[in-house]
C-alpha cells in the first residue's frame, strides 16, 4: 500500500514526505521532480514548452506507473513508498481512483494566507499556474476549485497551519497504525 500526499501547492506534501518516508523506511517519490527528470526540463519550463494539458499527461503516466508497481532505480518494485503529488494531480478522475485504491490518500490541507506564503517564499517563478499579477488570488482560485476534489481523492484531510512538519508526520503514523490494526483484526 502507497501512501499518496495530496494538496495545494505549499501545503507541505514534499517536506512532510521526506520525514514520513525517512520513518518508514520507504522510498520517497515526489511526482514533480519526477516528471523534470523524466523530461529533462524544470516544471515551468514544461508548462511554456508543452503546455499544462501535457504535463498533466505525464503526471497521469507516472500515477499508473507507481499504482501498477513501479519504483525507482534502488527500490524493489512492489515495494511502498511515499508520493508527494503535485497540487493538480487530483484534476483527473483516474488519477484520484489509482491513488485511493492502491493505496492511502493524505489530504495536507492548508489556509489560502498560508499557502500564499509558503508559495511566495518558495519563489513564484517556479508555480507556472500562479503567473501574473496576483499569485494570492490565484492561488485562492485554485483552492476554491480544487478542494473538491481533494476531498473525494482523500481517505483522511490533515490541516497543517500552526503545525509542524514533525507532528503532521506522526499523526499520519498514528492513521497508518489504525489502519493496520484494523485491517488484522484490531488484537
Amino acid at each position: 500500500m502507497n501512501l499518496y500526499l495530496v494538496g495545494m501547492m505549499g501545503a507541505g506534501k514534499s517536506t512532510v514526505g521526506r520525514l514520513l518516508a525517512e520513518r518508514l523506511g520507504w522510498p520517497f517519490l515526489d511526482l514533480d521532480s519526477l516528471i523534470e527528470a523524466e523530461a529533462g526540463m524544470a516544471v515551468p519550463a514544461l508548462f511554456s514548452s508543452e503546455g499544462e494539458a501535457a504535463f498533466r499527461d505525464r503526471e497521469a503516466e507516472l500515477i499508473a506507473r507507481i499504482a501498477g508497481g513501479w519504483a525507482p532505480e534502488g527500490a524493489a518494485t512492489h515495494q511502498p513508498v511515499v508520493v508527494a503529488t503535485g497540487g493538480g494531480a487530483v484534476l483527473r478522475e483516474v488519477n484520484r481512483e489509482r491513488m485511493r485504491v492502491t493505496g492511502l490518500v493524505i489530504w495536507l490541507e492548508a489556509d489560502p494566507e498560508r499557502l500564499v506564503e509558503r508559495t511566495v517564499a518558495e519563489g513564484v517563478e517556479r508555480r507556472p499556474l500562479l503567473a501574473g499579477t496576483d499569485p494570492g488570488s490565484r492561488l485562492t482560485e485554485l483552492l476554491a476549485r480544487r478542494a473538491p476534489l481533494y476531498g473525494q481523492a482523500a481517505h483522511r484531510q490533515i490541516p497543517t497551519d500552526g503545525r509542524s512538519p514533525a507532528v503532521v508526520v506522526e499523526e499520519i503514523l498514528s492513521i497508518l497504525a489504525t489502519r493496520a490494526l484494523s485491517a488484522g483484526g484490531g488484537h
